[in-house]
Parts: C-alpha cells; structure tokens; sequence
C-alpha cells in the first residue's frame, strides 16, 4: 500500500536523535498512542503528570512498539510513556525523544530487523496510530 503524500508529512515530523531514538511532539506521541480512558481503560493521573513535570531528566523515554498491519503499513502497537507526554507538554516542552522498538511478533518473523532499521523506517515512511489512524 502507497503512503500518500499527506501521510508522507508527517512522517518528516519524526527526526532520529540516534540508534533507536526519534524526535517529536508530545502532542504526536499523544495522538500515536491508545487515547487515555479508551474503552474503560485508565485516564491520565494529573498528580503523577505535574511531579513528572518536575523532573528534569526521565529515568528512560517514552516508547512506542511498532508492528505492520496487514497493508505492510507500520502501526503503533503497544505504548509507554502517555503521563511523560503530559509533562513535558506542562513544562513547555516543544519535542521529547521516542524510543521505538520492534514489536515482538514482528521481531520474532523479521529477527534482521533492529529497532535502528524501524526508527528510520518511522522517519522514512510514518506510522499509523495505535487505532490505526493517520494522525
């Protein structure tokens, strides 16, 4: 399946910082990741955001776990890092860094791949929401 070139945009959204590490909004990582309180699930704890707020190094980055659907389309699969986006978005923060790594059904079909190799791909192609939504 052809990105079109709207998709393609965005994709320039994404910078890789080094190895498996990119570059972007919080606002992005929000908008990749499965929404706060989708279908009952938990709603962003604002205590943690504002004492993760005060911190100025996180002990790791946001993560997102990548797959491809059934189009060979790079999707978000699981995420880690929602309440950090928060913060950083509190604390005036305009990019964060992004750890994306290989999902474990894709890494175990494709154990070539690293997760450098599917950052640039991310850079080079985009990726579609953990829904499945171009963002």
């Amino acid at each position: 399946m052809k990105l079109n070139a709207a998709f393609r945009l965005l994709a320039a959204a994404y910078k890789i910082v080094s190895g498996n590490t990119v570059e972007m909004s919080p606002q992005q990582f929000l908008a990749l990741a499965m929404p706060f309180g989708h279908q009952g699930g938990p709603k962003a704890d604002m205590d943690k955001v504002h004492k993760l707020a005060q911190i100025k190094k996180w002990e790791s980055n946001p993560m997102l776990s990548v797959k491809e659907n059934e189009e060979g389309v790079l999707q978000v699969g699981l995420h880690d890092g929602r309440h950090r986006a928060l913060a950083a978005i509190e604390r005036g923060d305009h990019l964060i860094h992004v750890d994306i790594v290989r999902g474990r059904k894709y890494a175990r079909e494709h154990p070539e791949t690293t997760d450098t190799e599917m950052a640039e791909r991310v850079v080079k192609d985009g990726l579609l929401s953990e829904l499945g939504e171009k963002v």
